[in-house]
């Protein structure tokens, strides 16, 4: 009768509460993993992308203007760049925005329809980095298509590389022994269409999960 509920907690708690607690998935907001495989002696070749419907969905920012944002805010994307098929929904660490406009032949144009922006008081460096970003796309950015399935967009000097989610959180992926040891229950997160999510806090159940090299526990008592 326990094994059942306790499988399901689990199953929960390790994709959204475990790995939120471990130092190896956490992200410091400067990991060294995209511009350097873009830009160097020897560029990758490249591929351009001819309409929007081959790169629809959710796509993380790698790297902008040299500037490499994390990856997870907490159980969130922290910084994104969404295509729809009529233009794109922008996050870099502070506010949203959205950019209307389709690529046609490896270039976004923009159609100057309407946009959105939040207004968070984050600082000026990132203020300035909204800005920046949220700009970027009214000057009809390149879009091409780079060898590892990454994207990357050029405008005016400046480089926009972005990933599938899917893709980069594989190399944020901890080591075994890295998860090892005993783990207080968070919460569970349940990620929903679009980019809105909903979650419980499970902080009030007693017990704790244990991961050892071959099993994972479920260990009702609070000491």
């Amino acid at each position: 009768m326990f094994e059942k509920p306790v499988a399901a907690l689990l199953a929960c708690c390790c994709t959204a509460a475990v790995f939120s607690c471990i130092p190896a998935v956490q992200d410091s907001g400067h990991t060294r993993t995209g511009q350097a495989q873009v830009t160097g002696s020897s560029p990758l070749p490249t591929v351009p992308v001819s309409d929007s419907r081959e790169i629809e969905g959710k796509w993380d920012i790698v790297s902008f203007d040299d500037y490499e944002p994390a990856r997870l805010e907490g159980t969130r994307r922290a910084a994104f760049a969404d295509f729809t098929d009529r233009g794109v929904t922008l996050r870099i660490e502070c506010n949203s925005s959205g950019a209307s406009g389709i690529v046609i032949d490896g270039r976004f144009r923009p159609t100057g329809g309407d946009t959105f922006q939040s207004e968070i008081a984050c600082g000026n460096e990132r203020h300035a980095r909204d800005a920046a970003l949220f700009g970027f796309f009214e000057r009809a950015p390149s879009v091409e298509r780079l060898p590892d399935k990454r994207l990357l967009l050029r405008a005016d000097g400046q480089e926009l590389v972005l990933q599938r989610p899917d893709q980069r959180r594989l190399e944020f992926v901890p080591r075994p022994e890295d998860l090892e040891g005993r783990w207080r229950l968070v919460g569970v997160t349940r990620y929903l269409d679009g980019n809105g999510y909903a979650g419980i806090g499970l902080a009030d159940v007693s017990g704790h999960v244990a991961i050892s090299t071959d099993r994972i526990l479920f260990e009702s008592c609070p000491t």
